[in-house]
């Protein structure tokens, strides 16, 4: 063993000294570079978390949707729009919690609501886009639903044949929505708010307060530009709805601006804005690491001397594992088995049950469907063995649509016999998609450990002995050796 790994030192010594001589030149380069790396690093970690939030915010606004669409298809199927049943439906949407307000509206633009109040919306544009059967979403500023933070969602009601009998809306608070998905980027102390392409303000959460310029261009045009895009381009990526960034300062205030579209249609902007020391307080560490680096760059070089070592040990024993597997289920293969199982036995293994198992009329699906369906029956079986037996247990293919179980360390008959009824059941769950025609049962013999053998021939004969005599019984059954009792 010393001698092969010394081998194994020699093979790999011209490569470690050339990789030792490109980590020295790595090293010497990363002080000098490490700054704009981080940048680099925190910039793309905070556009990738703000555009994966504002996905989650387009995903609760499409739930939104689809629960008033839920509530629309229902009202279409009444007699008539305004039915009380349709009325009482108005007052069950907003006990939900998701809308503060929900309102009938008829063709004609009069909308009944859940308060009891009648509004006329016909000029409303949400209204409009609505009836013409599109998803809707308000301006807050013209919405006389609820208040500014607030917008109404609308939806098309339908009858059975499809045409627009009216619209439901609800008013739904996007403010509370962006705070509540943002709260947990960056421990919540930036702030997200939503822009119009002009810049009118439509939501802002808690962290910022903009009463006295509601105008977003305006309020961060009195900021330095430091990286990023200008406030001129800000404005053409509003325009064209087109993600980016900008980081901005107001004398020792430094902070990242992120924006991304809102996806809802109306060129709204979803907008966060987090402190620069907050985003790059994950790489801080690196400042102070920087004089250990030089240290933990030799004790690396005594781990990468073990893991090559290690890697050449690990590599042949792959190889030998790999010459035990059965390729198509994964399992072991017949050799590997039985000498998997010889060895345990050896080693003074007792206490365990064997199993055989076949499945049940195998050659009629090869028959029938074809090999390729046969082998996908074999991997669902391999599957459900692998999920239903301890990971201590020596599972294998002994070739065809026979496998083969070690259970080891079982001292109670009774587990066996329970075990054995589980996995006759579970067998009954193995469906192709494909073909649900298809149905699998499993035929099972066992012997036991050491009362009926110590050595693997005696204990795969009485094994092979009891799977025949389930066989005999009708399949999908099992038998434990010499117990001639129904399963």
């Amino acid at each position: 063993m010393k001698d092969a790994r010394r081998r194994g030192l020699i093979r790999y010594l011209p490569v470690l000294i050339l990789f030792l001589c490109y980590l020295a030149v790595c090293l010497s380069l990363f002080f000098w570079q490490v700054g704009n790396a981080i940048e680099k690093n925190t910039l793309q970690s905070l556009r990738s978390n703000v555009q994966r939030q504002c996905y989650h915010f387009r995903s609760m606004l499409d739930i939104q949707f689809s629960t008033l669409e839920s509530l629309a298809d229902h009202m279409g199927r009444q007699e008539s729009l305004l039915t009380s049943d349709n009325l009482d439906l108005l007052h069950s949407a907003i006990r939900g919690g998701e809308f503060s307000r929900t309102m009938l509206i008829t063709p004609d633009g009069t909308g009944y609501s859940s308060d009891d109040a009648v509004t006329h919306v016909g000029q409303r544009a949400y209204f409009q886009q609505a009836l013409a059967g599109h998803r809707a979403v308000s301006d807050p500023l013209e919405s006389s639903v609820d208040d500014s933070n607030k917008v109404v969602l609308a939806v098309p009601v339908r009858d059975h044949a499809h045409r627009v009998l009216g619209v439901l809306g609800g008013a739904y608070d996007l403010g509370s929505l962006s705070q509540f998905l943002f709260s947990d980027l960056y421990s919540g102390t930036g702030y997200s708010f939503i822009v119009t392409t002009e810049g009118s303000v439509i939501s802002i959460d808690s962290g910022i307060s903009m009463e006295e310029n509601s105008d977003f261009f305006q309020y961060y045009s009195r900021m330095e530009v430091h990286s990023g895009n200008s406030m001129e381009q800000i404005r053409a990526d509003f325009q064209s709805g087109t993600s980016g960034y900008s980081l901005l300062s107001r004398g020792s205030d430094l902070r990242y601006l992120v924006y991304e579209p809102s996806g809802m249609g109306n060129g709204w902007m979803t907008c966060y804005v987090v402190s620069a020391d907050q985003a790059l307080e994950d790489y801080r560490f690196i400042h102070q690491y920087e004089v250990i680096l030089t240290a933990a760059f030799l004790v690396g070089m005594a781990i990468l001397l073990w893991y090559l070592l290690r890697s050449n040990f690990l590599e042949r024993r792959a190889l030998l594992r790999r010459a035990q597997s059965d390729p198509l289920t994964g399992l072991m293969n017949q050799a590997g088995t039985r000498e998997s199982i010889t060895d345990w036995l050896a080693d003074g293994g007792c206490n365990g049950a064997l199993l055989m198992l076949d499945l049940d009329h195998f050659k009629y699906v090869n028959d029938t469907w074809g090999h390729q369906v046969g082998d996908e029956v074999l991997r669902q079986a391999a599957a459900i063995l692998q999920s239903h037996f301890r990971q201590g247990d020596i599972i294998g293919r002994m070739g065809g649509d026979e496998f083969m179980i070690l259970m080891r360390d079982i001292r109670d008959p009774g587990a066996v016999e329970r075990n054995l009824e589980r996995l006759r059941l579970q067998f009954h769950r193995l469906q192709i998609p494909e073909f649900p025609q298809i149905h699998i049962t499993c035929s099972v013999g066992a012997s036991l450990c050491p009362a009926h053998g110590q050595t693997f021939e005696v204990l795969y004969q009485r094994a092979d002995h009891a799977l025949y005599q389930s066989k005999r019984r009708g399949r999908d059954s099992w038998c434990i050796y010499r117990d001639e009792s129904p399963a």
